[in-house]
């Protein structure tokens, strides 16, 4: 069931090892991607917090977006999300990765307006245009997935995206590929940043 209350999570604690630097620093049209994520997030949302390493709590990027450390570091984006339902219990969390350069004001009015319709559900998430997969970190996680998100974590199953699955997370496709694309590799980061600039 919905609550009324909509934060943002963005997920920036990866360690970024196929980038092979910090993707959360990366700039596209001169604002680095986890600044334009948690300004996107904002405006939806007045409690907008950074997941990271309990390492990164001082890191110039991050220091200063409110970030949230994990309680469980080492355990992926799951991790993350348990710290931010462990931060506000009651609240629904917009979850987003920052490394999503395609997200847009309309993206995540898409999703919002979509979660609003379907209050029942224990989250909404965004699908790309070409699978009929969640894209877990693109949705809105409910209350009652957080004591799901500590079983499988207590029972060594890390992948958000099964648990959402298994949940019966409500499927909503996305506006368009580009607003749930990641970018992991430096191919592309190269494929954005020319594509953009």
């Amino acid at each position: 069931m919905s609550s009324q209350r909509l934060n943002a999570l963005i997920l920036a604690g990866g360690h970024s090892r196929r980038m092979g630097s910090d993707k959360a620093g990366i700039e596209i049209d001169g604002q680095s991607l986890i600044a334009r994520t948690f300004v996107l997030a904002s405006e939806f949302c007045e409690v907008c917090r950074v997941s990271v390493r309990p390492d990164q709590m001082n890191d110039p990027l991050r220091a200063g977006l409110n970030p949230l450390p994990d309680t469980r570091p080492g355990e992926g984006p799951l991790a993350g999300i348990l710290a931010a339902f462990e931060s506000d219990p009651t609240a629904d969390w917009l979850v987003l990765a920052c490394d999503m350069p395609g997200l847009s004001r309309e993206g995540i009015q898409w999703l919002v307006d979509a979660a609003r319709d379907i209050p029942e559900a224990p989250a909404v998430s965004l699908t790309s245009p070409d699978s009929d997969l969640p894209e877990p970190l693109c949705a809105i996680w409910r209350p009652a997935l957080s004591a799901p998100v500590v079983a499988s974590l207590d029972a060594g199953r890390r992948c958000a995206r099964k648990l959402l699955i298994n949940a019966g997370a409500a499927l909503v496709p996305a506006p368009s590929a580009d607003v749930v694309a990641n970018m992991n590799t430096p191919q592309d980061r190269d494929a954005w940043t020319g594509a953009i600039s």
